[in-house]
């Protein structure tokens, strides 16, 4: 990519290097707009807070030319042309998603909730289904996206956070699907690892058993539900090359791995 190159310039899209006005003006809309912190941007970029203050405030420089002197310049620039390239192919693989869904999409008799067509076009209401029924319709759905086919399992290009996040997004949308369901539809992984997991701070859960089992899970979620892959997703497969995040116990700490058929 031109921001992995020695020479690296970042250029306009006439050709002309960008000025340090145009890339802290850039930028500056770039923090506005994220939702993400300053501080966990900075982290990513390799920049400290005083050489960012005093690239982004221009009074500094009498000649705004001589920001570049500043390495916040050249990490800024790099940065956005990740976040630019990132975005383009986010974009085109929901093009191609939504081409695909489009084409795929078939009538049916009936409504995905239940309910049933009446002979006057209108719908009937689903009936009452027992909670017992619900939890278990749940928990087989869960199995048929375990039974999708042709998802990359390794390596593994989710944080163990982002896994955590989508484990609660998970349990808070569909109150059916429990703790306990969970854990059995990812190779009947004891309850108190799980639990570990999802308590965890950053990677270190990185060895325990439920991590490798869940990113399994959601990226056979995501096969299943024809989506492209994120923007997190592409810049974390950059980012971590052929090997993916770890899957290593953190420090040393015991954790039991994972060998089910995920």
């Amino acid at each position: 990519m031109p921001w992995e190159e020695e020479d690296y310039i970042p250029r306009t899209k006439s050709g002309k290097q960008k000025s340090p006005n145009m890339i802290r003006n850039q930028f500056q809309k770039y923090l506005d707009a994220s939702s993400r912190t300053q501080t966990s941007i900075l982290l990513e970029m390799h920049i400290n807070n005083n050489s960012f203050r005093r690239f982004m405030n221009p009074k500094t420089y009498k000649n705004q030319w001589s920001a570049t002197e500043n390495g916040t310049y050249w990490a800024a620039a790099k940065f956005l042309d990740k976040e630019a390239h990132f975005d383009a192919q986010q974009t085109k693989e929901n093009k191609i998603n939504k081409k695909a869904t489009t084409s795929n999409n078939i009538k049916k008799r009936k409504t995905d909730d239940g309910a049933t067509c009446t002979s006057n076009g209108g719908t009937a209401p689903p009936a009452k289904k027992s909670q017992k029924t619900s939890k278990m319709e749940a928990e087989q759905f869960l199995y048929s996206i375990v039974a999708v086919e042709g998802a990359a399992t390794v390596p593994v290009y989710d944080s163990c956070p982002e896994v955590v996040k989508k484990i609660k997004v998970l349990l808070q949308q569909d109150n059916d699907v429990t703790k306990a369901s969970l854990c059995r539809v990812l190779g009947g992984i004891n309850s108190n690892s799980l639990s570990q997991f999802l308590a965890g701070k950053k990677d270190t859960q990185s060895g325990n058993i439920s991590y490798r089992a869940a990113y399994a899970f959601f990226e056979k979620k995501r096969l299943f539900d024809s989506d492209p892959k994120s923007k997190a997703r592409l810049k974390n497969e950059m980012e971590q090359g052929p090997d993916g995040f770890s899957t290593t116990p953190f420090r040393g700490s015991y954790a039991k791995y994972y060998n089910a058929a995920f």
